[in-house]
Formats: structure tokens, C-alpha cells, sequence
């Protein structure tokens, strides 16, 4: 995993905070996030674009042996699965920071910084709908609508 936020002690739900204080900082309204067993999102609205960003969260099995191959106990595992998910956190928060900086101040634009992330009418992202056709080895089939 990567080493930013690595040894992290802010809690999720202040990332939480930091992220939504964000978001509606810089003109995003329809906040809301969900947390399933090994995933979480945030989605949120700009003007008409609906945006969802997805994290992946630890898997505690990723943790049950040490570096020597010993078992860990399950409050070590624990630990290690917390601190991931800070960790986590921390990065998207770091992230959607980024990006909005970014659009803020001209660099790119929100569709630019958010594309993969834009909810389409199916309620997919843009992202997932691309992946699929990428992994059937089939064309794009993108048309520019004019």
C-alpha cells in the first residue's frame, strides 16, 4: 500500500468531516456516503453531475501473517485493518482535495479531474462502463453526440 498517511492516527470519521467540509467549500451539494465490508464511497453533486468515488477497504485475511509468516493475533489484525482504513481515508480525502483544487483554479475542469466518476443515467460511473468494454476486448464505442 502506499506510504502517504501510512502511520495515520486521525480517525475516518474526521476524514469524513474533511471530505464533506470540502465538497460543500467548493459548491457540491447531495452529500452521502456508503460503507460496505470491503469498499466505501462518497457521492456527491456538482451543478447536474452526479460523482461517486469508490475506495477499496482492507481485508483483515490481508493481515493474518506477519512478515515471518507467523499468525498474527485477531487484536493485531484489527489494528492493522484500522489503520488501513485511515489510511484510506486519508488518501481520497487528499484526493477529492486535489482535484477540486485543480478545477478551482483553472488547471482542468470538473469533468476532467471527475470523468471515470460521473454517474451516468444507468447509475453506473463512466469508469465502469469503459472497464467493461475494455475487458470484452470489444471497440469503443464512444460517439461525440453531434
Amino acid at each position: 500500500m502506499s506510504k502517504f498517511a501510512a502511520g495515520t492516527s486521525v480517525p475516518v470519521e474526521r476524514s469524513k468531516g474533511q471530505i464533506e467540509k470540502l465538497l460543500m467549500d467548493y459548491g457540491a451539494s447531495h452529500f452521502s456516503y456508503t460503507v460496505g465490508p470491503r469498499a466505501a464511497a462518497v457521492s456527491f453533486q456538482v451543478g447536474t453531475r452526479v460523482i461517486k468515488l469508490r475506495i477499496g477497504l482492507p481485508d483483515p485475511e490481508e493481515f493474518r501473517l506477519d512478515g515471518r509468516g507467523r499468525e498474527r493475533t485477531s487484536n493485531q489484525i484489527q489494528a492493522l485493518v484500522e489503520q488501513a482504513t485511515r489510511q484510506s481515508w486519508r488518501i481520497l480525502r487528499l484526493v477529492i482535495q486535489a482535484k477540486l483544487e485543480a478545477v478551482a483554479t483553472g488547471i482542468s475542469t470538473l469533468d476532467e479531474e471527475f470523468l471515470a466518476w460521473v454517474v451516468a443515467a444507468n447509475g453506473e460511473t463512466v469508469g465502469d462502463i469503459l472497464a467493461a468494454q475494455l475487458e470484452s476486448k470489444a471497440p469503443l464505442q464512444l460517439t461525440s453526440g453531434k
